[in-house]
């Protein structure tokens, strides 16, 4: 069977959805120093663990590198973006 397409409202409200979803976790790097960090997203504040700067965690305060809903995700972003910059350096 075939389904049948959607309609143009039903595709805008489609990505009215994709632009309200929430995220747990954000991936961030601090403003100060640039380490990568993350947090959970309900939190408002965070200590950089290298430099210890307290920041807020406002997409106009903080860069935010990624978002994900699950924290072993978060926990592989920050390893990849610590692996590319490693590299970056050892050049």
């Amino acid at each position: 069977m075939e389904k049948a397409p959607k309609s143009r409202q039903q595709l805008y409200l489609g990505v009215l959805d994709l632009k309200r979803q929430t995220w747990n976790y954000l991936v961030f790097l601090c403003p100060k120093c640039g380490s990568v960090r993350y947090s959970r997203s309900d939190h408002k504040t965070a200590v950089c663990f290298r430099c210890g700067y307290q920041m807020l965690i406002e997409a106009s305060k903080v860069q935010i590198i990624s978002k994900t809903n699950e924290i072993r995700e978060a926990i592989e972003a920050v390893k990849r973006y610590k692996m590319k910059l490693a590299e970056r350096l050892s050049r």
